[in-house]
């Protein structure tokens, strides 16, 4: 043979067994390959989720402010733990928050669809949390599920049934977590007849036939761990009647301001009202302003979920809080002063809610909202509030430079509401960031 044709032979052998290892190495790497992460996908499927659990919050009986809030909370760590193993650069919250120890894991080299993880648990978790929603809006749940099961439905099948198994169970798990917190079913009993409100100098009573609004809900267990021994508020002055005395002047600044409101403070103070069954209650406007800024950026899935679980721990427990406060000091509203001490016929802007003063649950609320917001797209941050436009409820868009402010004008907007003193409210924006803050405190990253 010639020494030509051996190396020709040679290389033509060379190439064949290349040709072979490629096929082989092809083969080989199939099972292996990555399926895609959580940030693959678009934040629409979350904010999709969210516009109809802000419906649901609106509309469903018994949903009152805190209720509203420990849905989101539930429903945002449903969510995110359904992606958080999708996500390399997140961190399960399990072992983090009180009592919160265990999670299924997710099958050890196996693909899971993480969009369909997540359909799947919100829906499940939108079933379990708003399970009292008006019967026609539960079938929305059916039909916003499947719309995303049908935009995959190239997937192969068993990874589709794997994804949604896997979704529905962490829902599952979520919600037998959130059963043990307290508020289980709370819809059910906003106003038990059998509490009554403690008497004596400078507390509150109920007014006009009300009955106490979720008088036990501050016993109710925190996501943050020992949530209520460690944030503390300075309180309010030392009730007196004494027109020389520090409390005297808080009840005179209400009056005096209420007496005069400008056209903007009315409607400041209409702007935040929320009232349930009209909006989506205070902490459903703060989740819609996050759905409104998450749709005007450039968020992916796994971090609007992320935000979504930041935003729903921080509220919830700040309503928890708030309404610990409340329920332990007893403080009575302003009318409640103002009538017998300073003026007979004085009536605050908007009716007193059926609870104590001290502190202001919007306050708190907004306060803990603007901290979680500003930690996700920074300070300033100048935009404009759309909700009411949203709800065509005559209101027009309301436009900040900042979270802190929106957060200081929706509390101010209780005083000039005639329902608040100066200390509730500047007292429970200070608690609400400092709430806001502990939740940041959580390790959401590795």
């Amino acid at each position: 043979m010639s020494s030509k044709l051996e190396s020709w032979l040679k290389i033509r052998s060379w190439i064949f067994l290349l040709g072979i290892a490629l096929v082989l190495g092809c083969t080989n790497d199939a099972p292996d390959k990555k399926p895609s992460t959580a940030d693959a996908f678009p934040s629409s499927l979350t904010t999709d989720w969210i516009d109809l659990q802000l419906l649901y919050a609106k509309e469903s009986p018994g949903f009152t402010p805190p209720i509203v809030s420990r849905a989101f909370g539930y429903c945002g760590l449903a969510f995110y733990e359904s992606v958080v193993h999708g996500s390399p650069t997140q961190k399960s919250l399990v072992g983090q928050l009180t009592d919160f120890n265990f999670l299924p894991a997710p099958e050890a080299n196996a693909e899971y669809h993480w969009a369909l993880c997540a359909n799947a648990a919100a829906a499940e978790i939108t079933r379990k949390i708003f399970e009292n929603a008006p019967a026609p809006h539960l079938t929305k749940i059916d039909s916003l599920e499947n719309v995303y099961l049908a935009s995959y439905a190239s997937v192969p099948t068993a990874v589709i049934d794997r994804s949604v198994a896997y979704g529905r169970i962490i829902a599952d798990s979520v919600y037998g977590y959130s059963k043990t917190d307290g508020g289980h079913k709370a819809f059910n009993r906003n106003f038990p007849a059998s509490y009554v409100p403690p008497t004596g100098p400078g507390k509150w009573q109920p007014t006009n036939s009300q009955l106490a609004l979720l008088p036990f809900w501050g016993a109710n267990r925190t996501f943050i761990k020992n949530l209520k021994t460690t944030v503390t508020t300075a309180g309010f002055p030392a009730f007196s009647t004494d027109p020389a005395s520090a409390f005297y002047a808080e009840a005179n600044t209400v009056y005096t301001t209420g007496k005069s409101l400008t056209t903007e403070q009315e409607t400041i103070a209409y702007y935040w009202a929320d009232e349930g069954f009209v909006t989506f209650t205070p902490p459903g406007h703060s989740f819609s302003i996050f759905t409104q800024l998450v749709r005007e950026g450039t968020f992916n899935m796994a971090t609007a979920a992320e935000g979504y679980v930041k935003l729903g721990l921080a509220m919830s427990d700040a309503f928890v809080y708030c309404w610990y406060t409340k329920y332990t000091h007893n403080l009575l509203r302003p009318s409640q002063f103002i009538q017998p001490n300073i003026d007979a016929l004085w009536i605050p802007l908007i009716p007193n809610p059926p609870f104590p003063e001290y502190s202001s649950g919007h306050s708190t609320q907004s306060g803990s909202a603007a901290k979680v917001l500003a930690s996700i797209f920074g300070e300033p941050f100048a935009f404009t509030d759309l909700t009411h436009t949203k709800l065509s409820l005559g209101l027009a868009p309301r436009s900040f430079t900042s979270f802190y402010e929106m957060a200081e004008e929706a509390g101010m907007s209780r005083i000039y509401a005639g329902i608040h003193f100066p200390s509730g409210n500047l007292q429970g924006r200070l608690s609400g960031y400092a709430i806001g803050e502990q939740v940041l405190g959580l390790s959401f990253h590795p």
